[in-house]
């Protein structure tokens, strides 16, 4: 039996060497042996410190030496002589009569152990200093209480106590949402052990909200279930994400806007064309003459409701020239500002650069923020302030260049804006109780900002009041454009020529070339551009050529007045062109000799400038022939 019991001591790994009294090692077994670098027999019979470390006295702190002068157990921690750790007992022998007979030393390697416990203190250190300086808030709650075990710097501040992170407290208390379907998530975690996203409202120690998205993940921490929160602030992203749909809700708008206005322009234009032909036939004394020009005035002002529209319209592009932004102003928006029901108190700074805006579609953009934002809300004075700053645009402009830039700013200490209201204050007809056609206005002004290069963003608080800003890049690039002659003979006058005009609605192409005949042109008309190439070609070959053609800029299942021109100037290099559309804004209308049309002829016309302006052109042509 004893036999075999040594057998099984030679077999572990842990170093067991039998010394007695006088530190002779009476036996040891394999991996002392192994350790020791040499067989048993050169060993055996020899003291410890003679025959593992070729000394001649026992080694310092020797556990042998200490059993034997204390007469008990004793167990050490040290480092050898190899570098490796070793954990070593010793433990006393003793004889059935009570005499001390020796000492059994054990030593077991922790060198791997103390390895493995260095690189997790390590890395216990590493993610701690993670965890601290991370931007995002982390913390450890309580599967039963869900109470904050521990916090992150992040999150304290977060919820406005980074002096006193709230270690003890429920997390439950911050959330400004709903606290049970909140605590239904974390119960839904602990139960099936699956992290899942969840987006909420916390409340700070300050008083603030804060939008934040949750993630929630199950953790065991010494045999306890808990949860472990990473919270991350998500108002930048919800604005961001605002913006981008209010954006795509604007590009929406614009596509309705755009074929609406170019729409309206064309049925305007045959309303408008068939009231001065109405006037032609009247007496001017008589009533119904009156109620025709009371009919061309209202016309007029619907003209002004499409030039809105197409603000929104894609490639709508004001036309800016480059004002002296103090100037502009103060003798523009200021005055615009004071015929609204208001006191207005304005502060512009005198060194404040250039602009380039167009000037009348700005300060009616502004005129629409201070009515639909401040009026309609019952402001009593509105204060308007021009700055000029340097470097980059606040973040709350949704956008960033460089400076220097131009800081417009309307506020009203007496308007509170809900932050509900806020959100959606630049959206089209997001407001009730507001009168009839005014929908739009807030948005409108929205996109001309936007169609000037800069940027507009709200602010809203409670006794504070209401605060919108303008951006503006100061020192733009100037844009002037040539719409052709504006004066305007009488409707009696008497011209020569002969013209082709291509319009795809009937009622223009009729009331146009009725208007223009009875003003002494000859007329002739086609509805789409294979119809109009055909005709101008073979009048050409005739001998009896246009002297003009007017082409609609945009023709329904067909090509339009840009690709139309590039056909007939095939055929005739010299051909002389107008270019006619609803679509007033497009780069063509704006500057049609650009591309390479004689002028432009908007929706609804302007039927005596048009007729002078073709004249003109046509006397020209007159001239420079042989």
């Amino acid at each position: 039996m004893v036999h075999e019991l040594i057998q099984a001591l030679d077999h572990i790994n842990e170093l067991m060497v039998f010394y007695e009294t006088d530190f002779r090692v009476v036996w040891l077994n394999q991996a002392a042996a192994r350790w020791a670098g040499r067989p048993p027999d050169e060993i055996l019979g020899r003291r410890c410190f003679e025959a593992f470390y070729d000394r001649t006295a026992p080694c310092a702190g020797c556990v042998v030496q200490r059993v034997f002068a204390k007469k008990e157990a004793v167990e050490s921690e040290h480092r050898g002589a190899d570098g490796r750790f070793w954990k070593v007992r010793a433990y006393p022998v003793w004889s059935e009569t009570g005499v001390l007979k020796g000492v059994m030393e054990i030593s077991l390697d922790l060198s791997a152990i103390k390895a493995t416990q260095a690189a997790l203190r390590d890395r216990e250190v590493r993610y701690r200093a993670l965890l601290q300086n991370t931007l995002d808030g982390i913390c450890v709650v309580s599967a039963d209480t869900l109470k904050i075990e521990d916090i992150n710097p992040a999150f304290a501040t977060m919820l406005g106590c980074p002096q006193n992170p709230p270690v003890g407290v429920p997390l439950l208390d911050f959330v400004a949402g709903d606290k049970e379907s909140t605590a239904r998530h974390f119960g839904e975690v602990l139960r099936r052990r699956k992290g899942k996203v969840l987006e909420t409202c916390l409340s700070t120690r300050d008083g603030g909200v804060l939008d934040v998205e949750l993630s929630l993940n199950p953790l065991a921490l010494e045999g306890k279930d808990a949860v472990i929160v990473v919270c991350r602030d998500v108002r930048e992203r919800n604005v961001a994400i605002a913006h981008r749909l209010r954006t795509q809700k604007l590009e929406s708008l614009a596509v309705m806007a755009g074929g609406m206005a170019h729409d309206f322009n064309n049925i305007l234009a045959g309303v408008v064309g068939n009231l001065s032909l109405a006037k032609i036939d009247a007496d001017p004394r008589s009533r119904l003459y009156e109620r025709l020009c009371a009919a061309e005035k209202a016309c007029a002002r619907v003209e002004d409701i499409t030039r809105r529209l197409l603000t929104f319209a894609d490639g709508g592009d004001p036309t800016r020239r480059s004002v002296e932004a103090h100037a502009f102003l103060s003798q523009d928006v200021l005055p615009a500002l004071e015929a609204l029901p208001v006191k207005v108190f304005a502060e512009f700074a005198a060194d404040l650069p250039s602009l380039c805006v167009d000037a009348e579609l700005f300060t009616r953009a502004l005129v629409d923020l201070a009515t639909d934002v401040f009026v309609q809300k019952g402001a009593a004075a509105l204060h308007v302030e021009g700055r000029c700053d340097s470097g980059e645009v606040p973040r709350e402009a949704e956008g960033a260049w460089a400076g220097p830039w131009i800081r417009i700013t309307l506020s009203a200490s007496d308007v509170h804006w809900s932050p509900q209201e806020l959100d959606r204050v630049f959206d089209p007809y997001s407001r009730k109780n507001h009168a009839v056609g005014q929908g739009l206005g807030v948005c409108a002004a929205y996109a001309i900002v936007r169609r000037h290069g800069g940027q507009l963003y709200a602010r809203s608080e409670q006794g504070a009041g209401t605060q919108l800003t303008v951006v503006l890049p100061a020192d733009g690039d100037s844009r002037t454009t040539a719409r052709g002659a504006t004066a305007a003979p009488s409707v009696s006058s008497w011209h020569k020529g002969r013209l082709l005009i291509m319009d795809d609605e009937r009622i223009v192409r009729e009331t146009l070339s009725e208007i223009f005949r009875l003003k002494g042109f000859e007329v002739a008309v086609a509805a789409h551009g294979r119809e109009a190439v055909d005709l101008y070609t073979s009048n050409l070959r005739d001998g009896n050529p246009f002297d003009v053609v007017i082409l609609d800029l945009t023709v329904r299942g067909g090509p339009g007045a840009l690709e139309v021109l590039e056909e007939l100037r095939r055929v005739d290099p010299n051909v002389r062109a107008f270019v006619s559309s609803g679509y007033n804004l497009e780069p063509v209308m704006v500057d049609p000799l650009r591309y390479g049309f004689c002028g432009a002829a908007p929706k609804p016309f302007q039927y005596d400038a048009l007729a002078l302006h073709i004249q003109r052109i046509i006397d020209g042509l007159k001239k420079s022939r042989p």
